[in-house]
């Protein structure tokens, strides 16, 4: 504790504890005008009152008054490491998530080897449910990784084991399955931009058609009650409208009510890309990782068919 006099005097402090019994400090005879005493012995995370008392040389005291707190014990021990796991692995990419005992930040090291050599940005974000992308992988690729957090104190952990992931071979681009379907970029009815890929991580279904198609128009019910009953975060519906005129497409979508998105393929490009030319309706579907899974080359003859593709996947 320091204060000022502005006269030399003594220097000395009454502590009072959390139970009101009061311990003085040694005086310190010597007359200053700048004080300072140091007191010790205290409780962490305790608070304290205090008098602080000064004589001049001819015995006249002055005190003051006051309250302090002690700080909490410093923290010395490192987070605790668990449940880490791999999911969403790609030919280029995987998320690393795992979970720690304590709010701690986020970071994994990672290489083809035990020596690691790239270590993914510090996440400052402090938290205990952690989660980190790698990106940039190579294909068919066995990949050695550790996972690192830090506590608020500057405590740090790295998971105790060496793990391992294995990227996914490259997977080709086209309109077969098995195939990563090849991404568009159009417009819908409202002259929004629409990317295909901006939905990986749900299931897509792309659904090829045209007013002048009548199975397309028959089957367009049952993909309606699937938009109706499936969640926006689990399904998205894309419904292509090729080669017609875009006032068409949404004069006959608002007179049947139909809400699903409908995109315009107007020059028959993106109908090419996925091989329509053999006749529509055509069905893709698509799933989380951007893969096509099943292909539906007539129409539906119910929303249960629909959905029995779906829950397949």
């Amino acid at each position: 504790m320091t204060w000022k006099t502005d006269k030399p005097a003594t220097s000395q402090v009454m502590i009072y504890d959390p139970d009101g019994t009061c311990v003085w400090t040694e005086s310190e005879q010597a007359p200053v005008t700048n004080h300072s005493v140091t007191i010790s012995g205290l409780e962490p995370n305790t608070t304290y009152r205090y008098t602080v008392v000064s004589k001049d040389a001819n015995g006249n005291a002055v005190t003051s008054e006051g309250s302090l707190r002690t700080l909490a014990q410093a923290d010395t021990t490192p987070p605790t490491i668990s449940g880490v796991n791999i999911s969403n692995i790609t030919d280029s990419s995987a998320i690393i998530t795992w979970k720690t005992d304590e709010a701690a930040t986020s970071q994994v090291k990672y290489g083809t080897t035990e020596a690691y050599g790239s270590t993914t940005p510090l996440n400052q974000k402090l938290a205990t449910s952690h989660s980190v992308t790698l990106t940039g992988l190579d294909p068919d690729t066995t990949y050695h990784f550790r996972v690192m957090s830090k506590d608020g104190n500057g405590n740090e952990a790295m998971f105790a084991e060496n793990q391992t992931l294995k990227t996914l071979p490259i997977i080709p681009v086209g309109y077969q399955v098995g195939n990563r379907a090849p991404d568009f970029i159009l417009k819908d009815l409202s002259g929004k931009d629409v990317k295909l890929s901006d939905f990986r991580g749900k299931i897509v279904m792309v659904n090829f058609w045209a007013t002048w198609c009548d199975p397309c128009i028959r089957e367009m019910p049952h993909i309606q009650g699937v938009f109706y009953n499936w969640p926006r975060e689990k399904l998205v519906i894309l419904a292509i409208h090729v080669k017609d005129r875009a006032d068409t497409a949404q004069s006959w979508i608002s007179s049947k009510g139909y809400t699903f998105p409908v995109l315009l393929d107007s020059t028959g490009a993106t109908g090419a890309q996925y091989d329509v030319s053999t006749g529509i309706p055509k069905t893709f579907f698509i799933n989380a990782d951007g893969i096509i899974k099943k292909i539906k080359e007539v129409r539906f003859s119910s929303q249960t068919e629909i959905e029995d593709i779906l829950n397949s996947l």
